[in-house]
């Protein structure tokens, strides 16, 4: 199968384009950055692989007119499609002095173009008909990757008339389950075509996310002072927790700050659980962001993106209480003592903490869905909406059981730990619906 050549160094709209381009054309894409990395792709082969090139004309590492002259100097016959802000730079850019006689297929798309208008361009440069119509989907494999779930349904092509599914929407998956088909020869999965905006949202909005997080970090710097306590660090070594998890749930409280911002509320509440030294809350939210992203590890479900939804779950779960109240995890331990409004407080947090986390811009999804559901238990106990096992999502069981898990550890008295007597008490409580996966990792902690 040729490919199609891509250079843009916007990467949401690199991004946006290869998917369209496998939905549309069922083409492979190679996707670049830069004027050089694209002559370093057509040096490798000599372009024989290449069908069709689209290039930006200004780019950092490397202008669009440099793969252009490449092509010409070694007789690369391919279409081009430059898209640009600047279509005078035809005029301009010696390079493309000749640009229309050279092929006729050559075409100028003036930005802002959306992918439709791409995919129209490539279909006439190279009389190839678009695929739409079909129910399913192409979607580059190695995508997939990158997350630990996704909100669609993913098959595998048997042939043209047989789709088996592979995962299922909202699922927990591996990045070892995708390798496996990567190994195999796979390259392309596919999904429902009716999907199809919906994943490219999905993955668009995260992409950007992440591109924020680490314009970010190369930028504005926190103020945090996150002082881990004695207690901490021993009951990191108590459980045999991860050093490398642990550094990067205090690199995602940095990163957490950042993302609030927009909401002064939440902000000030955050840098002062994390500033003012160690009590209940801000030792309780970081234990549960450490086992969260522990029993995510020894489950295989290791993403950046997973890390960061777990991690700021458990920062914000109960940021809006103080350490009293903080320590009421069921209905039932609400004591008399309490007042009306305190109790109010109890039973409205999640709800209310979660809508203050679903305005914010940059967050990323989940993180809001995980709070509003951290207190509900998998036989309906819990609350608010008293949901059983399998209406709570895996990344919430996962949450829910961090926490429970170091509810009864943080508040023992006991010297050490009966690690045997927790498995039992996990396993009687958590073995069903969407809790069981999540709880064999617990267990690996446990049994390590």
């Amino acid at each position: 199968m040729k490919k199609i050549l891509i250079a843009e160094d916007e990467v949401d709209l690199l991004e946006l384009y290869s998917l369209h381009i496998e939905a549309s054309l069922e083409m492979s894409v190679v996707a670049v950055t830069s004027g050089s990395a694209a002559v370093n792709e057509l040096k490798k082969n000599g372009g024989r692989d290449i069908a069709l090139i689209i290039s930006d004309y200004f780019m950092a590492k490397g202008n669009g007119d440099i793969i252009y002259s490449y092509l010409r100097e070694n007789n690369i016959e391919v279409p081009f499609l430059l898209v640009t802000g600047s279509p005078e730079v035809l005029e301009k850019a010696a390079a493309f002095k000749t640009f229309h006689q050279d092929d006729d297929r050559n075409v100028v798309l003036r930005k802002p173009c959306s992918a439709e208008d791409i995919i129209v361009a490539i279909s006439q440069a190279l009389r190839a008909p678009t695929s739409r119509n079909s129910d399913f989907t192409m979607l580059d494999a190695r995508r997939l990757t990158r997350y630990n779930t996704i909100p669609v349904d993913i098959f595998l092509k048997i042939n043209d008339s047989k789709f088996v599914k592979v995962l299922n929407k909202d699922e927990l998956y591996n990045s070892e389950i995708i390798s496996k088909y990567l190994s195999r020869g796979v390259t392309f999965f596919y999904l429902n075509t009716i999907d199809f905006k919906t994943f490219t949202d999905f993955h668009i909005t995260e992409l950007k996310r992440l591109m924020f997080l680490t314009n970010l970090a190369a930028g504005e710097k926190v103020d945090l002072q996150l002082e881990i306590s004695a207690f901490v660090r021993n009951y990191v070594r108590m459980f045999g927790l991860d050093q490398k998890i642990v550094e990067t749930v205090n690199q995602i409280a940095e990163s957490t700050i950042l993302l609030v911002k927009s909401n002064p509320v939440l902000s000030a509440l955050l840098k002062k659980m994390l500033n003012s030294g160690p009590d209940y809350i801000s030792e309780h939210s970081l234990l549960i962001a450490y086992v969260a992203c522990e029993i995510s590890k020894r489950l295989d479900w290791v993403s950046d993106t997973t890390y960061q939804k777990l991690g700021s779950a458990a920062l914000l779960h109960d940021i809006t209480l103080d350490s009293e109240l903080a320590k009421v995890n069921s209905i039932a331990e609400i004591s008399s003592a309490q007042s009306s409004s305190e109790i109010k407080e109890i039973k409205t947090h999640p709800y209310k903490i979660a809508e203050m986390v679903k305005e914010l811009k940059n967050i990323a999804p989940d993180v809001d869905s995980i709070i509003f559901s951290h207190h509900e238990r998998p036989d309906g106990s819990g609350f608010p909406r008293a949901l059983t096992s399998m209406m709570i999502s895996p990344l919430a069981c996962i949450f829910i059981l961090a926490e429970e898990f170091v509810n009864r550890t943080i508040q023992s008295e006991k010297a050490e730990i009966n690690k045997a007597e927790e498995i039992i008490y996990f396993s009687s409580k958590f073995k069903h619906g969407n809790f069981k996966k999540p709880l064999e990792g617990l267990i690996g902690i446990l049994s390590a």
